[in-house]
């Protein structure tokens, strides 16, 4: 499961407002966008935002 955004400023909502959809879409795009770890243990869960702003282009 993703981190909450440290900021709490809802990005999730914002991002399925301004493109009409829902926040559970969003959330899954988010999801599918997201690297693990380095080997599984080291660092953070990082977002390929590219990766996002194509896949709401397509879907």
């Amino acid at each position: 499961m993703l981190r909450k955004n440290p900021h709490g400023d809802g990005y999730e909502t914002r991002i399925a407002k301004a493109n009409n959809m829902s926040e559970e879409k969003v959330r899954a795009i988010i999801e599918k966008c997201t690297d693990s770890r380095f080997l599984g243990a080291l660092g953070e869960k990082t977002v390929n935002v590219l990766k996002v702003n194509l896949l709401d282009g397509i879907l």
